[in-house]
């Protein structure tokens, strides 16, 4: 992993640029005092966490987040998109692309092409186009942290996109048995983030920062944390992908699904 890169859930990549910063910021003693505290009756995503910080500081809360915004322009961030793609060539060639009208067409008729009955063929063509107008998003999405993908967002990865799963509708078990389920690795320069996205990152980060530091601890909570990317992410910038076995479905309780496939031949090409 290069130097610049931040993967979330590995606290090394990112811990130092934000203590390089803020430790210089707090006031003698701050983390000591923190530890003395029985802050473990805090809930891991509670917003108290920056309150503390902000206690600790010798300048405004403000001032360090805008700081850390700004630092954060000159690293990339490791992401994961969600899809069940049948094959990854389209990826690696072109990028993962924000979807318009025709490309949605084209992605359902692949999807129902195998299906036995034709009139069940038709019927979910016929709502599928209805349903373009539902569909406005130009923007790609990649989350923050895989572990979450996997235990509260893996609907992604089960069934594919969200439109196609809502055409099928209680038919979406049926896109289960195309594609493989690949969370695709993202190394995006956060200098192309919305500097809303950026900020917010940065207020985690904060807010993580504090908590792994106060109680001594070494993974960071599991976050719901996604980027908009308006009109796609470039094939340069994908630097990796995976086939988990196991992942929970909040389309069915959270059961768990299990896929057998976990190689691909692009397995180990990148």
């Amino acid at each position: 992993m290069t130097p610049d890169l931040i993967l979330y859930a590995e606290p090394s990549t990112w811990m130092p640029l934000v203590s390089s910063f803020l430790l210089p910021q707090l006031r003698r003693g701050a983390p000591d005092r923190w530890r003395k505290r029985k802050l473990d009756r805090l809930y891991a995503d509670d917003s108290e966490w920056l309150l503390i910080l902000g206690a600790g500081l010798k300048v405004p809360y403000d001032c360090v987040e805008g700081e850390l915004n700004c630092r954060l322009k000159t690293r990339r961030i490791l992401g994961f998109h969600a899809c069940r793609p049948k094959d990854l060539d389209g990826y690696f060639s072109s990028g993962i692309m924000a979807l318009d009208s025709p490309a949605l067409i084209e992605l359902l008729e692949d999807a129902i092409e195998e299906l036995e009955t034709p009139s069940l063929r038709s019927e979910l063509l016929a709502t599928g186009r209805s349903r373009l107008k539902e569909h406005t998003n130009s923007v790609v999405y990649f989350v923050l942290d895989q572990r979450d993908l996997l235990r509260r967002a893996g609907h992604y990865l089960i069934y594919g996109s969200e439109w196609l799963c809502s055409v099928f509708g209680p038919r979406r078990p049926l896109l289960r048995n195309r594609g493989v389920p690949t969370p695709m690795e993202v190394a995006f320069p956060l200098a192309e983030a919305s500097d809303g996205d950026r900020q917010q990152l940065a207020r985690l980060l904060l807010q993580e920062w504090t908590r792994l530091t106060a109680l001594n601890l070494d993974a960071p909570r599991l976050v719901d944390f996604s980027f908009a990317v308006r009109g796609g992410i470039p094939s340069e910038s994908i630097v990796g992908h995976s086939h988990p076995s196991s992942i929970l479905d909040p389309l069915d309780g959270f059961r768990e699904y299990v896929h057998a496939r976990t190689t691909c031949r692009h397995c180990g090409s990148l």
